[in-house]
Parts: C-alpha cells; structure tokens; sequence
C-alpha cells in the first residue's frame, strides 16, 4: 500500500488512485481526498486544513467519529482526527458533501451539522459483510446532486 506513486491515473475510466492526502477538480466542483491512514495529524496541517475548508466533496476512507459509524458491538469507530478537523476547518464552508465508507454495518446516510448555514450530506457507501468484507452484501448506495446551474449530475 505504501509503495504506489501518490496519484495513479485510469486513462479508460478517467478515475484517479490517491495514497495520499489530495486536492482535485472533478468538473466545477472542489474534491479533497483522505485515504486510510492518512488522517493522523491533519487538525495541525495548514495546508491540508485550507484544503478541506475549500472542499465541496470530502471523500475519505472512514466516516468521522461519531457518525455513521456504528459497529455491530454499539461502537463508535470513525475517526476522531477526520471529526476533530472538520470542526476545525469548515467553520462557515462545510463540505456539500462527505463520502466514506469503512464501516460496513453503518452504511447509510444523514444530514449533518459541521458549520455553516447548510448541513453536509454525509453518505457512508460501505456495502461489503461484516468481517472481513469478502462479498457484497447490501445493495448501492446512491446520492443525486444537482449539478451547477440548475441540471441534474451524479456523484
């Protein structure tokens, strides 16, 4: 996992692999990228904090502490880092949107207050089995936003 080049491009699907902590435009919209692993630390980082506070998307591999994040145990397994910077960072520019996943038996999704006028819509797409996840179990999770200027899009 750690030997891979930050940023791996899919020239067939146009998909990019991040390792790393990572800023993308996808279209009109600001997306920043925190992969497993990569949240310790992030309250203290300038950088990454202005980048998660310009973010429209935030995808990350776990949910924040707290939510979405329920494990079959009655646990809250998210991370505290994620939760503890997006506290920090959003003031009034929370993200539109938060996707994750990891937690498999929590996958759903919620409005939820991180600053702002405008909650976050905070998806957690994990649909493998408990366990070691080796198959699907549950069915697709999906989010309709409206694209700029009024048409429909995906994310």
């Amino acid at each position: 996992r750690h030997d891979h080049p930050m940023r791996v491009a899919f020239p067939r699907s146009n998909a990019t692999f991040v390792t790393g902590r990572t800023a993308l435009r996808v279209g009109d919209s600001s997306v920043y990228c925190v992969p497993h692993g990569a949240s310790a630390g992030l309250k203290n980082n300038r950088k990454a904090l202005a980048a998660l506070a310009a973010a429209d998307i935030l995808v990350t591999h776990a949910p924040p502490r707290g939510l979405l994040d329920t494990t079959y145990q009655g646990l809250h397994a998210g991370s505290k880092p994620l939760r503890d910077a997006a506290a920090v960072a959003c003031g009034e520019n929370a993200p539109k949107l938060w996707v994750c996943g990891h937690i498999h038996e929590a996958a759903g999704g919620a409005r939820v207050a991180l600053g702002g006028p405008t909650p976050t819509f905070l998806v957690n797409a994990g649909a493998a089995n408990p366990g070691r996840a080796k198959r699907l179990d549950r069915g697709v999770v999906g989010v309709g936003v409206a694209a700029p200027g009024g048409g429909a899009g995906g994310a």
